[in-house]
């Protein structure tokens, strides 16, 4: 939210500073002005110097915030609705994945009474299917050496003739 507000702030201050362009071009051209320009070497330095040009403020957004701060804030998306957009599609691309992982070692899944999930969040248990038994066990991974936080999903086939 942070994030957010500040980037408001920069948008403001952008607004400001074409308000500013915009006055210089009428001034020296004479010409009211509608947005669109000819891009002459004088008009693009007026541009840096105010630092609306495209390169300085792609490098300052790139700098200060998270690409998904830029994309509904500069787009104007809803912040609750896009938030709950992307947690769903990252829940439901886990499921599928998790599935995909068991279904790959026990095909057709019957029985999945024997998962749980843990104190820590991590589902664990014994899943059943046409090809046999299998233990799941999700480990958290995420210290030295490792981007970010996550879970890693472990299905191992269960040899029954042991």
């Amino acid at each position: 939210v942070k994030q957010y507000n500040k980037l408001m702030e920069y948008k403001n201050w952008l607004e400001q500073q074409e308000e500013i362009f915009r006055q210089w071009i009428e001034e020296t051209t004479g010409h009211k002005y509608f947005g669109s320009y000819s891009a002459t070497k004088e008009n693009e330095e007026k541009r840096k110097e105010l630092k609306i040009d495209y390169i300085t403020k792609t490098e300052y957004m790139r700098m200060k915030f998270d690409a998904v701060i830029l994309t509904f804030g500069m787009y104007g998306f809803d912040f609750d609705k896009y938030i709950e957009k992307i947690v769903n599609y990252e829940a439901d691309r886990k499921y599928i994945n998790f599935l995909n992982r068991i279904k790959k070692a026990v095909g057709k899944t019957f029985d999945c009474s024997g998962l749980y999930i843990a104190d820590n969040l991590e589902i664990n248990g014994i899943v059943s299917g046409e090809l046999g038994k299998a233990k799941v066990e999700t480990i958290t991974a995420g210290g030295h050496n490792i981007q970010c936080f996550h879970y890693r999903v472990l299905v191992n086939i269960i040899n029954e003739a042991e």
